[in-house]
């Protein structure tokens, strides 16, 4: 039965792939009501949007695009708060509501999908690692240059944003924000020589400059409190250009400027 599924797309995802059939095979065992081409459709979404190895080279960089839009920007609330607790508790509560969606879409018992799924350690795995640099500001002396990391964990949270509207899930809101800062401080740390194997992901999100929303969300100020500080007469004045009919700070100066807020704390290789 395995071998009838064979994909010319690398070894590891079909690894992934067959690895994740066979424990449907046992779901089905299970729970007799799952048809053999369901558990088929189930394996593949799974694999494509759980595991870490995707099939193709145009996978990647599909994912990889929608990280480098930002598309969690949207969500965000500059003055909300991120703490590691309450990180770990959204995890746990996507995770819930995907095996009660993937149960309902197929028509399989819970029990079934969550034996396939086992538990939720290597997305809060994932959450932790990001938060460690976007909001702690801690980068490892060995870097962390895996993408599929940082891609898992932003289809996992923007799996999380969908099932807001369908089964009225709490919105993922401190995963957006954290995986937004991820990449906002990737371009704060995008000139230090000392920190190396940042992500191709996150590296792509290099610009030069910062707007000042981004500043807001790194200080969890008000973007109104931000826009104050780039007057002429603010103490510790905000220097800002323009770019087109964008006002923007450069890198250099948003660093410098974040770094004597008390709410941001400026990278350090641990």
């Amino acid at each position: 039965m395995v071998d009838a599924f064979t994909f010319s797309d690398g070894g590891d995802f079909n690894r992934s792939r067959r690895r994740t059939w066979m424990h449907l095979e046992i779901c089905h065992h299970l729970d007799g009501r799952v048809k053999k081409k369901q558990l088929f459709h189930l394996c593949m979404e799974i694999c494509l949007t759980l595991h870490s190895s995707l099939p193709t080279i145009q996978l990647i960089e599909a994912e990889m695009s929608i990280m480098k839009t930002n598309q969690h920007l949207e969500f965000i609330q500059p003055t909300d708060p991120v703490s590691q607790q309450a990180l770990l508790k959204e995890v746990d509560e996507i995770f819930e509501i995907q095996i009660t969606a993937l149960g309902t879409l197929y028509n399989v018992s819970k029990s079934a999908v969550r034996l396939t799924l086992g538990s939720s350690h290597r997305p809060k795995y994932l959450a932790q690692v990001c938060y460690e640099y976007a909001v702690e500001g801690k980068w490892p002396s060995q870097g962390h240059d895996n993408d599929a990391d940082w891609l898992d964990l932003s289809a996992f949270v923007a799996t999380g944003r969908s099932y807001v509207e369908h089964y009225g899930a709490t919105p993922p809101k401190m995963l957006e924000k954290t995986l937004v800062m991820g990449g906002i401080r990737a371009s704060l740390d995008s000139d230090r020589p000392d920190i190396e194997g940042i992500p191709a992901v996150l590296e792509g999100l290099y610009s030069g400059f910062l707007t000042l929303l981004e500043i807001a969300i790194m200080a969890q100020m008000s973007e109104k409190s931000v826009r104050n500080a780039t007057q002429p007469t603010a103490q510790d004045r905000l220097v800002t250009s323009k770019q087109g009919t964008r006002t923007v700070v450069e890198v250099a100066e948003a660093l410098r400027w974040l770094s004597g807020r008390r709410s941001f704390n400026p990278t350090v290789v641990v």
